[in-house]
């Protein structure tokens, strides 16, 4: 089946409850491997989904639906940015509205949509603490939300997504899967002797994934002193900022999957080459 969200997700589960294998598909992946296609129906949709399983039988993975928690965990974060969204709506509207001068009506608009605007924020700050309670009464969970912490640049928001995206780290067997899935992973474009193209990402994505890297690879500029030196060394190479934000992105990801396979938090180079001695000492 394709994925489709919530459309899918109670099927996935009735297949699972009752031991009957099932796999999903991305619906690009399946658009792409059958050529030019025209046309749309449910009725060729499903032919063309056939026609995909009868190519690719030999390759299929059976699929299995993340845990209940992490299940209520992806529901809690996408309310909270669903908040997050509204409130951001509200807010520019309210800045806007600063260009009108004297307008008793507009002073009136601006009130009420702060007085939204609060609840908003209450009910997001409601929503991260049901998150984090979700994620103490979960001894998996919480031990890998603890270590992601440790990463520089990760704070709990982009603790929460990667556990929903990889599920708790289950889903991808290496980071450069994930940041090929986060759209971070750069790919050659070459052929023969005369295209050489630039090494570049691709568009294809998941975009709040690759949003949340981007602040936490910022973050992780400012903050620590590893990342820093490594953003000012490329800039006096004349590498692009756009460039290093991208390679530092990658960074916190391989850094994030290795202290989820070391279940150790965080050590800078220098911290880890001692611990690494220290533990084939002992």
């Amino acid at each position: 089946m394709e994925h489709t969200g919530l459309y899918d997700l109670e099927l996935s589960l009735f297949f699972h409850r009752h031991k009957l294998s099932y796999s999903h598909r991305n619906a690009v992946e399946i658009k792409q491997s059958l050529g030019i296609q025209r046309g749309k129906t449910d009725r060729i949709d499903a032919r063309r989904i056939a026609h995909y399983i009868r190519k690719e039988r030999d390759d299929l993975n059976c699929s299995t639906p993340p845990p209940t928690s992490l299940l209520q965990l992806h529901r809690l974060f996408s309310a909270r940015e669903l908040m997050v969204r509204h409130n951001r709506s509200f807010k520019q509207h309210i800045k806007s509205l600063d260009a009108v001068k004297g307008d008793p009506v507009v002073k009136k608009l601006q009130r009420e949509q702060r007085t939204i605007s609060r609840q908003y924020q209450k009910r997001i700050l409601q929503l991260e603490v049901e998150m984090k309670t979700l994620i103490r009464n979960n001894k998996a969970i919480s031990t890998n939300y603890q270590l992601l912490l440790s990463v520089p640049g990760i704070g709990p928001i982009n603790a929460i997504h990667l556990l929903i995206t990889t599920k708790n780290f289950t889903a991808f067997a290496t980071w450069r899967q994930y940041a090929a899935y986060a759209g971070t992973a750069p790919f050659e474009y070459r052929s023969g002797t005369s295209i050489k193209g630039r090494a570049k990402v691709n568009h294809f994505a998941n975009k709040k994934a690759k949003t949340l890297l981007t602040t936490a690879a910022t973050n992780a500029k400012r903050y620590s002193f590893e990342f820093k030196s490594f953003y000012e060394k490329k800039l006096q190479e004349g590498k692009p900022k756009f460039w290093i934000i991208n390679a530092i992105r990658n960074k916190v990801i391989s850094r994030a999957f290795a202290v989820i396979d070391r279940q150790t938090d965080y050590k800078s180079v220098d911290q880890f080459q001692k611990w690494k001695q220290e533990k084939q000492a002992a």
